[in-house]
This record gives structure tokens, C-alpha cells and sequence, in this order.
């Protein structure tokens, strides 16, 4: 918040429970932060699910339990490193670029 004081900073978060903690909302307003949520049940709209998806793709292919769960952590930060930014590319041209 230091670095852009005068402006508010927008987070996008899908409506988990877990992001409705009224001590998460205070401190949020304090600092001039904003929520906004997802509507329920909109995976295609969260560029998480998308992440999700492509990891369990990559990880179905390992048919022995104990090898996938060794393979997890290595699998899914060598997605994360290669489609971070499609990820979300796609989620600014759909929604964001639509706005301006």
C-alpha cells in the first residue's frame, strides 16, 4: 500500500466461506482494500480452477498413488512457471479489458 497510497487496491476472490472472515473484511477497509466476489459456483470465471484443472490432467497419468504424490509439488509449480501468465491474460482480456 505503500508504494500507491491514494489508491484503493481491488482483489478478486471466488466466494469461499473462508473469504467472509469479518476480522479479514475490517482490517481490508482499514487498509482501503476492496473485495470483490465471484458469483457462487462460477469456476469458469476464477482463473484458479483453470490451474486446477491442467494439474489434474498432468497428474492422471501417474497411475501409482505414492509416485503422484512425489510428482505433485514438481508438477505443479512447473505449471504454475509455465502458464502463470495465460492463467491470467486471459482472465484481464475477458473481464477487465472488456470494462475500459
Amino acid at each position: 500500500m505503500a508504494e500507491n497510497p491514494e489508491k484503493p487496491l481491488c482483489i478478486v476472490l471466488d466466494n469461499a466461506r473462508i473469504h467472509h472472515a469479518k476480522t479479514v473484511k475490517i482490517r481490508a477497509e482499514e487498509l482501503d482494500i476492496y473485495f470483490i466476489y465471484l458469483p457462487l459456483y462460477s469456476p469458469d470465471l476464477n482463473p484458479i480452477e483453470f490451474g486446477w484443472k491442467d494439474l489434474k490432467r498432468e497428474l492422471s497419468n501417474i497411475l501409482d498413488f505414492g509416485e503422484m504424490i512425489k510428482s505433485c509439488e514438481g508438477v505443479a509449480l512447473d505449471l504454475f512457471d509455465k502458464r502463470k501468465q495465460g492463467y491470467s491474460s486471459y482472465w484481464v482480456d475477458e473481464f477487465i479489458s472488456a470494462e475500459n
